[in-house]
Order: C-alpha cells, then structure tokens, then sequence
C-alpha cells in the first residue's frame, strides 16, 4: 500500500516554481548581530558544573519500515510503524528491559487504510486516555485533506473528523487540520491555517487565533488534563487556557521561534519545549522559563533530519522519534536524560554570526559541537531563512568589524565582500582551501568566490547554478543585449517568458546582461543600460505584466525571493517560451524539470555561472582562528554536504554523484510537488505538478555545475538601488533613459564611498 507524499502544495497564484510553496522557519531581525533573541545559543553555566541532559540512541527493531509515531502505553515505550506486509501493514513494538517486542499488528489503523483509505501518518494520546491519529488519503477519488480517527474496539477504525472539514471547496480542496489535541471530555482541538478550533460531538464551540502556518501539518498546541496551550499568532509565544471552559489564563513568552517545534504538558503546571535551539521548560505562570539541554548537543539542532514525534517518559526524561533525510529517509529514536557526569561548563567558544538564518550551518554546528563538545559555539543570525535582514544590521555588522569586533566565524552571503577582502576584515584561507582540495572537494568551481592577490579569503558551503531552458529560438535572446533587443523587434506583441512579474524579470534580466553592462571600474555603461530597461518594459508590454498584475493583484516579488535569477513565469501550455531560475538543490528542480522533460525543452547553464552561498569566512580579529577554521572544515563534512537544501548544491563530488543514485530509489519515486493557481488566461485552478529529475537529468545538470568558475556575487546595496529605480521607470515615473542616468550617478557615488 503506497500513499503518495505531498511535498507542498499551495492554494495560491504561483508565478515560480522556485517561489516554493510552504513557510519556512523564520527569526527576529534585532537591532544588533549579538541579540540574544537572534541565536541558537542557549543559556551559560557556571565554568566546571557539571551534570546536563544528554542524548543516547535508541536502535530501532530489526526490520521496522517507516517508524511514524512513539507513545508511552501500559509502563513501555511503543513504537508505531507501517510496514511492507500488505495484510499486516501497521505494527507495533514494546521496549521492554531495553529489547523490543516482536511486531504486533494494529488492527484498527489496518482497517483505516483498508476500508476507509486513509492512511494514518501522525498519533496523539488525548487527555481522555485514548490513542488518536491524524491520516491522509492513500485511494484515489478521496479529497485530499487531514482526517481524526480513533478506535473503541481496537479494531474498527472510527472518523471523527467534523462534517464541515470533510466538504471540498469549489476547487475540490478541503480546509487543512494541521495538528490535534484532545481534552479529557473528548472535545477534539484542531490546528487549522491560523487558528485554533474545538468541536464537541462534531460541532464547533470555540475558535481562538494561532500562528499562520503553510504547510500540511506542524504542532500548534498541546493539553494537559487542567490546561490547553496554544501558540499565540506573533510566533514566539504561548497562550494558555482553561479545559474546563477554555477561558485564557496567561501569555508565556518563550523567545523561541514556535515553526518546527514540539510542546508537551509535564506534571505540576511544566510545559516543554522542543525545538532547534533544544529542550526547554517553562511553568504556566510564566515564572521560570529555562533550557534544559542545548539544539547543538542533539539531533533537534541537526539539519540532517526532522523532528516527527517527542513525549515525555517517567522519570523527567524524554524521547524523540525523527525521520532522517539521507537517501532511505529512516527513521531515528533518541533518548534524553539527566546525567550528573555530563559536562555543563565549556573552556572555549567559537561565536558564528550570518544576516540569514543557514539550515548549512545548522547541521555543521551539530557535527562540530560533537567534536568538540567542551566548546560552546554562539551561532547568531539576523533573520529567518525566508525573511530579508534589516539595513541596520548591515550596519551595525560592518561598524563592529571596522572596531575589531566581531564574530569568529562570519557568513559573508549578502555582505560587501570585496570591500572586507581590501580593508583586511578576512583571515587568508588559502591553507584551508589547499587542504579541501584534497577533501574531493570542488574548488576549481568554488575557489575564485573570493580571491585577492592569490591568495583565498572565503569560501562557500553550497553553490546555485542559474540554468537557462526553452526553445532554441528563445533561448538565444538571452546570448546578448543585440540579441535580445532583436528578438523583441522581430516578435513584437509575443510573450517570450509567459506571465510572471515586472520586478522578477527586470532584475533577472539586469543580472543576466550584468557583463555587458559593467565598466571596468565598476560603474555600468549608461546607454546600454537605457537599452536593457527599454526591452524589458516592451517585454512586460508584450506579456500584458500590467494587465496580469492589476487583475490578480499581484505585488512585487524580488525582495523575498532570494533568488539572483528567476523569470518566474507560469510556463505556456506549448514549448514557445524561455526561462532563466537559479537552481539551489535537488527539491529545487522537480517542477522545472520535469516541464523540461515532458516538452522535450532545450537546457544549457548561463554563461558559467555559479551563485556562492553559504560563504564562510574568518574574521581577522577573532582570537579563535584556528578553531574558527576548523568549523569551516566542518562545513564539508560528509553529513552536512548530504543535505539537499534550498541554500544550493553540495560542492563536493561524491555528494553530487550520489543525486544520480537517489533519484532512483522508491523513497525519491514517491516525493511529488505540486503547486495549484489560478490560470489568468482561463480563469480556472490549473496545478504544476512535479518529481524529481530523471538519472539522465542529474548527470547533465552536476555536469553543468562541475564546469562553472565564475562566481556571480551581486552587491545587495547595487542591488538594491536598481530595484528602485526599476519602479520609478515601470510606474512611468521617469523615462528608460532616466532611469539609466539615476543608476548610474548613485553606483558611481556608492563606489567612491
């Protein structure tokens, strides 16, 4: 019985396949880069205390497939799984005297996917004393959408799920439960889209607003027999309320972003926490609020693997069960325990410090902490993955480093790189980088990303590639500013991108042409310049972009795609049409890839581009240089280039040569993605489905990123005052050549400064 994984899936108007569906984790954007509210650090002891929780390995049972869910049942860990046997599919496991049971099968969630065709994927025990689960649809001609189940009998499974849940919309999508808690009197509390509702016998008494969520299941609350917690919509903190009458009681602050988090009731008014930044405990009235095991000395601070389900054991101590995301995506169980031996204190730190928050650097900080656990490692952000950093914290950053100040390790992605390579900010790294080239890895890509007088200054974890596909025809428009000037004289009225933004195509075509542009001295040719932005506003005239944007009401896209190049166009139903997208990991290629295949589209990479990110370097200031370098060696450790990650490709080769090997096992052919959006040309919901690439595909495109060596590394403050003047010229505000003349004046004034 195989259900179909959906990867994500958004009910919105997509103009990119790269603008992914879903809301990753974000994080605060402080006035300052030592905010403590922008860090995975936790909280200090005392030098030479000793005793901390530690994590242990708990060995799954020889044989379990798919391990979903851990409950504490009759004095036992149990361990659920849905295994292989079509008649026996879901099992599950005692721990007993630390040896596991023999499989038994659960019946009922058996009969779940049997007769109802939902296919259980998540368990909580209710306050009532029962086992519920939340499942999804694994038979076709079942609306796609979380159902509750439980069981009376132990054999017969029972849908709970409200009737005003169960009924698709007009475009046949039902509302998402993302999570469940249950009360003592059975009332059911389902995590909606961004709010909190409790149904009683099937109709809805109370509704109370929770944190927005995107995606199809993240935890939102939890209850005790006494209380019902709920994550409060600013993301950072938790409301409590009354069972007996959901009345609220008390607003907790947590200082922890709550997205990818866990929160279990505990005995005496204790609430846990579980999140990357590791096991918390706060009381309900607020008044103690304290970190009981740092992310970094557990796999919650790992980005190799994801949080499925914690609960709480006995003895104050907890298990954590997580899904791995190597190759066979399998399943983790790990124990968590005080233990007196266990040192609290460290001899040495080492202080890390990006504008954006690195699911990189993340995983390299766990693998680090493990070799060095007598380190405590300060890893400091100013925003979320998916947010943009405050020019304040540019700022701020850059007068620090000026004073000597400064984290150790510094992540350079969005920073004046040059500018600290000249004024001497950066340690030479060229023994470093010597070293990596022995490591496998690729440093005739990523080794000119920041070179002075031969000599190495920073170097990137991950790199992007931005790939160029369509028709040959339309393809070639991109080869030079001549050839896309004649292309649009030729074709006058025809979309050569199909719809998407203005402010999407005008920067990924100021990108694309940027060689062309740039002077020797670094200022830009204004008459070429004038005539990029005059073929850019007759393109978005001839794709109707004004009529398209008006109608759907559109707003601009650049400033939190991230991305340096990306059309973004909704593809054509035919093949005549030309897209440029960066691409960054595997993920980040299943829609594209798979219009690529099924249209027979043409696909080369531009120029020879590669778009460095997660650029590490080292401050010249830091006492710990030595140990700073070392945690960049980290960074290309075998566990962290595993990853496939929306920050870009691996840069190691036998990390690539694996992806052509992944693509063909059964764990990779069951991930689809697909995102649905209104079709402005029919007015109906259309989708663009995908799958990963092809074995074909992936080779050609590692080939493509083993042949890059140009480092496309665009300056955020260029980049931003093209993006302005873009506006002012796409609103009529001033002419094509104006807007050329304003560029460049201010680049010419930013580079004498």
């Amino acid at each position: 019985m195989k259900c179909k994984k959906l990867m994500c899936f958004a009910l919105s108007l997509v103009l990119s396949a790269g603008l992914f569906s879903g809301c990753g984790k974000g994080g605060s954007d402080p006035d300052s880069p030592d905010s403590p509210a922008s860090s995975s650090e936790g909280s200090k002891v005392q030098e030479g205390a000793t005793g901390r929780y530690g994590e242990t390995d708990i060995p799954l049972p020889e044989g379990a497939d798919n391990p979903f869910g851990i409950l504490w049942e009759e004095d036992a860990l149990t361990l659920y799984t849905s295994g292989s046997s079509e008649d026996q599919n879901y099992l599950r496991y005692r721990l007993e005297n630390q040896t596991w049971s023999e499989p038994e099968p659960v019946a009922w969630m058996n009969d779940a996917a049997d007769r109802l065709g939902l296919a259980v994927s998540y368990l909580y025990p209710g306050a009532d004393g029962k086992i519920y689960a939340m499942a999804f649809p694994c038979k076709d001609g079942i609306p796609y959408g979380q159902h509750i189940l439980v069981s009376e009998d132990g054999s017969t499974a029972l849908d709970l799920t409200p009737d005003s849940l169960k009924e698709p919309d007009e475009q046949g999508y039902r509302p998402y439960i993302l999570d469940l808690a249950v009360l003592s009197d059975g009332t059911l509390a389902l995590g909606l889209a961004s709010s909190v509702a409790f149904y009683k016998d099937g109709k809805q008494i109370s509704q109370m607003d929770s944190i927005p969520i995107c995606m199809d299941h993240q935890t939102m609350l939890a209850a005790s027999p006494t209380t019902v917690a709920v994550y409060n919509p600013d993301g950072t903190s938790v409301d409590l309320y009354q069972t007996q009458d959901l009345k609220k009681l008390q607003n907790v602050p947590v200082d922890q972003d709550l997205i990818e988090s866990f929160i279990l009731p505990g005995t005496e008014g204790d609430w846990y926490l579980i999140a990357s930044g590791g096991i918390m405990r706060f009381t309900e009235n607020g008044s103690i609020l304290e970190t009981l095991m740092e992310g970094s000395y557990g796999l919650m601070g790992s980005s190799a693997a994801s949080m499925k389900q914690f609960l709480c054991g006995p003895e104050k101590d907890f298990y954590g069960l997580y899904l791995s995301h190597s190759g066979d995506r399998s399943g983790l169980l790990k124990h968590y325990v005080y233990e007196d031996g266990l040192p609290a204190s460290t001899s040495a730190s080492l202080s890390i410090y990006g504008l954006k928050e690195s699911e990189t650097v993340k995983q390299a900080v766990f693998e680090f902490q493990q070799l060095h656990p007598e380190v405590q490692v300060q890893y400091n952000f100013a925003a979320g993955s998916f947010e943009t950093p405050s020019p304040d914290a540019i700022r701020s950053l850059n007068a620090e480093l000026l004073n000597g100040g400064g984290a150790d390790v510094l992540l350079l992605d969005g920073l004046p790189l040059d500018s600290y390579m000249e004024k001497g900010v950066l340690c030479d790294l060229s023994d470093l980088a010597d070293r990596l080239k022995e490591e496998d890895v690729l440093m005739e890509v990523i080794g000119t990303t920041a070179q002075k007088d031969g000599k190495t200054y920073a170097l990137p974890a991950r790199v992007g590639i931005p790939l160029v596909f369509g028709t040959s025809e339309n393809m070639a428009a991109l080869e030079s500013l001549d050839a896309l000037h004649s292309y649009i004289q030729s074709h006058s009225g025809e979309s050569l991108f199909g719809k998407t933004s203005h402010d999407l195509l005008g920067m990924t075509l100021f990108h694309t042409m940027y060689e062309e542009l740039l002077l020797e001295d670094g200022s830009l040719d204004e008459k070429n310049l004038a005539a990029l932005l005059s073929d850019w506003m007759q393109i978005c005239q001839d794709s109707q972009i004004p009529q398209f944007e008006e109608a759907f009401d559109i707003s601009p896209f650049w400033d939190s795609s991230s991305f340096s190049f990306q059309t973004g166009g909704m593809y054509p139903s035919g093949k005549d049409f030309a897209a440029v997208e960066e691409m960054r990991g595997l993920s980040s290629t299943m829609i594209s890839f798979t219009k690529i295949r099924e249209e027979q589209l043409e696909l080369k990479g531009l120029r020879d581009y590669y778009i460095p990110h997660v650029i590490a370097g080292v401050n010249s200031s830091s006492p710990q240089q030595e140990l700073a370098k070392e945690f960049i060696e980290a960074l290309y450790s075998d566990s962290v280039q595993s990853l496939d990650s929306y920050e870009g490709f691996s840069v190691t080769n036998h990390t690539l040569d694996a992806l052509a090997d992944f693509v063909e096992t059964d764990a990779a052919k069951e991930v689809s993605v697909s995102s649905s959006y209104l079709d402005p040309d029919t007015g109906e919901m259309s989708s663009l489905n995908g799958a990963y690439p092809t074995r074909e595909q992936v080779e050609e495109l590692t080939g493509l990123i083993r042949q890059t060596r140009t480092p496309f590394r665009m300056d955020s403050s260029l980049s931003d005052t093209v993006l302005a003047e873009l506006e002012s010229c796409y609103q009529n505000l001033q002419t094509p050549e104006e807007t050329a003349a304003s560029i460049c004046q201010k680049v010419r004034l930013y580079l004498a400064e």
